[in-house]
């Protein structure tokens, strides 16, 4: 195995609902290879310091594009969200000091994908979701990457994809020196987080993330059995085992391979943070919590797990505590359009409409494409009696969304208890053309007609 390699390749994406909300015209300078095309670099002699191996990654990446580009790097995987803030910054500033770059923020793509999506599974992002990040920002590129800690070496690896096409344009792998004087105080490498693996194994854990991150799901599940079969004690395997029976839907196949991933690794905030996710999506909320509470304890400073707490807490009618902890997500991320629109669902159901109505504002005004918040207002503005106010929230909506079912609903509701049945029974028409099991549409559909003919 090559302690650092670079090649090209051509793989296909795809993975997550998640869809490219525009298609950004790639300059005609991007060079992108043929899937023939294969360039392996590197020396196999010492390991590599992290500056040495990211300045390396940047030239690489920069020798694919011919003019300066715009890219975005769209996540990386770690055990800690700050190392993995950490090592975008780095990669950044290397990026822009090749002349090559101008790197975008991703935290805008981010949040419009995850406005519309409740709950975030983490862990290496997929091609396709890093793409929808990548078209949204209008880049041309988008970077990927993944930090792990083994048994006398740390692994960096970097994807690198063309938005417009989807192409996977390179790859990049290197095993940093552990005690990197960079990396020290960020990591920590306690004897019960550093594994042991073997060379052969961490080729299939490595093939088997790669092809996680094509949406290959069953060829990935097989590579991370033959990696479980070589080292059966290799936490890593059984956390992205875990991640992808999630992704199919077998919510207590990843609750079992993410307890034999804790057993193994009891340091991995991430691990817990998912099965949480697990836990609530069966029903099992004071689990949820339990493991939160835990990835809280390991990561204190990752919003995501603070605001996913808020959902189980909501789940179980306990406004008050989802409150607490939508607060503190917005803390620790106050541009967090997801948490402020959730925030003000919370308030909602305590009958406090103001505030509701202000984290609504807020949110919006973050995000000012969220469909989900000017709906969410529209209801905030409709239970106060301000209907005028509520239908221009759920014309918003439904501009931004023009499948948003309930959006015409509650619209028709609003021309309802303005008298006018006609524009009443226009939008529960449209409820049904989206949605024809919506009963309650049938329901004032007749009810408006009736009003109508006497």
């Amino acid at each position: 195995m090559n302690i650092k390699q670079i090649f090209i390749l051509f793989l296909p994406a795809a993975l997550l609902v998640f869809s490219c909300l525009s298609e950004p015209v790639v300059p005609a300078g991007i060079s992108v290879y043929q899937p023939s095309e294969v360039i392996i670099t590197g020396s196999e002699s010492s390991l590599m310091s992290l500056n040495e191996a990211l300045s390396e990654a940047a030239a690489e990446i920069g020798s694919i594009v011919q003019i300066r580009s715009e890219v975005v790097i769209a996540g990386f995987d770690s055990f800690l969200a700050s190392l993995s803030e950490f090592l975008i910054k780095e990669l950044t500033e290397h990026l822009v000091s090749t002349g090559s770059f101008i790197v975008l923020n991703r935290n805008a793509g981010i949040e419009a994908l995850s406005a519309e999506n409740e709950i975030l599974v983490t862990g290496l992002v997929n091609d396709a979701y890093a793409v929808s990040i990548g078209g949204f920002l209008g880049a041309d590129l988008v970077i990927t990457g993944s930090f792990n800690q083994y048994a006398g070496f740390d692994q960096l690896r970097l994807r690198t994809i063309d938005v417009r096409s989807s192409q996977l344009l390179a790859a990049y792998s290197a095993q940093i020196n552990p005690y990197d004087p960079v990396l020290a105080g960020i990591t920590g490498r306690s004897n019960s987080s550093v594994q042991v693996v073997s060379e052969s194994a961490l080729d299939h854990l490595n093939r088997g993330k790669d092809l996680y991150a094509e949406g290959k799901l069953d060829e990935a599940i097989l590579e991370l059995d033959r990696a479980m079969a070589l080292n059966r004690d290799l936490a890593d395997v059984y956390f992205y085992h875990g991640l992808i029976n999630y992704v199919l839907g077998d919510f207590n196949r990843a609750i079992a391979d993410y307890d034999r991933a804790i057993r193994l690794n009891p340091d991995y905030a991430t691990t817990y943070y998912n099965r949480g996710i697990a836990h609530r999506s069966i029903g099992n909320l004071d689990r949820a919590i339990a493991d939160y509470d835990q990835a809280i304890r390991l990561n204190p400073e990752d919003a995501i797990t603070y605001y996913n707490r808020g959902l189980a807490y909501f789940d179980k009618g306990d406004y008050n505590s989802a409150i607490t902890d939508y607060y503190q997500a917005i803390r620790l991320n106050p541009d967090y359009s997801t948490a402020y629109n959730n925030l003000g669902i919370a308030y909602r159901n305590t009958g406090d409409l103001d505030s509701a109505i202000e984290n609504y504002n807020q949110a919006i005004r973050l995000n000012p494409e969220y469909a989900n918040a000017y709906y969410n207002r529209g209801i905030a503005y409709s239970n106060k009696g301000e209907i005028d106010r509520a239908i221009e929230d759920y014309d918003q909506a439904i501009r931004l969304n023009p499948n948003f079912a309930v959006a015409y609903f509650n619209r028709g509701n609003a021309w309802y208890r303005k008298a006018d049945y006609v524009r009443a029974i226009e939008d529960y028409e449209a409820t049904l053309r989206i949605n024809p099991n919506h009963v309650n549409a049938i329901i004032w559909l007749e009810n408006s007609r009736q009003q109508l003919s006497e």
